[in-house]
């Protein structure tokens, strides 16, 4: 499913807004490691659309599976830019993957979060803003038994190189177990797709000034923020 539609198209026609295609889970530009170097730096990501290779895994899928077809659920948010990724995620998957069909479950934000953490999904759209500055604010809620691991993902290979990164005294040694863990998220199991890092396009009069946008926490903060000039 992951390379079965376009994220270059998501991120640059459908949203438009400052948001890229993500190819990994930990963002560009987030955390640096011992080295001084971006967690992305020699390591781009995994995976890329190719319809063809896509369309050959689920014929594969559905004959170890004795089927010539199947029907999944997409669980989202009610909000307009969610209706509008989850309806070109449907029309991707149906086009690329023949003999799947999809349908959209749309929710306010607090019923769709009540049916994920009981599990009652069977794909779901979901965003993570990071707690704090460092790669394992993502990673680490893949381990198994996870509080936010709403898939049930469990991965002992996955489970022993978050463990090690977060006993690992040698700066270096716990950065690469970081990088592993995220390789073996994203291409050996194929846990998760990730569609687009995101960004945001704001209008903002000139005479405003003074608001802070963050990368980590809270998205704004107007603390500081005065009128200039007017």
């Amino acid at each position: 499913i992951d390379s079965g539609y376009d994220k270059e198209q998501m991120a640059k026609v459908l949203l438009n807004n400052g948001s890229i295609p993500a190819y990994y889970y930990v963002p560009k530009e987030f955390a640096k490691g011992p080295d001084g170097k971006d967690f992305r730096d020699g390591n781009e990501g995994f995976g890329s659309f190719d319809a063809s290779s896509a369309k050959a895994s689920f014929e594969k899928g559905l004959k170890d599976i004795g089927k010539k077809s199947v029907k999944l659920e997409l669980l989202s948010y009610d909000d307009d830019n969610s209706k509008k990724i989850s309806e070109y995620l449907k029309g991707e998957w149906e086009k690329n993957l023949p003999g799947l069909e999809v349908t959209i479950k749309q929710q306010p934000f607090k019923n769709k979060l009540d049916l994920e953490s009981k599990g009652q999904f069977e794909l779901s759209f979901a965003g993570w803003g990071p707690d704090y500055q460092d790669p394992m604010t993502f990673l680490d809620m893949w381990m198994t038994d996870g509080p936010y691991n709403r898939g049930k993902y469990t991965s002992d290979k996955y489970d022993s190189l978050i463990k090690s990164a977060m006993k690992e005294t040698d700066a270096a040694k716990r950065w690469q177990s970081l990088k592993d863990a995220e390789k073996v998220l994203l291409e050996d199991d194929q846990a998760i797709s990730v569609m687009y890092q995101r960004g945001a396009s704001l209008l903002r009069k000139p005479y405003v000034k003074g608001i802070v946008n963050h990368k980590v926490g809270a998205d704004t903060s107007f603390k500081w923020t005065y009128i200039e000039g007017k």
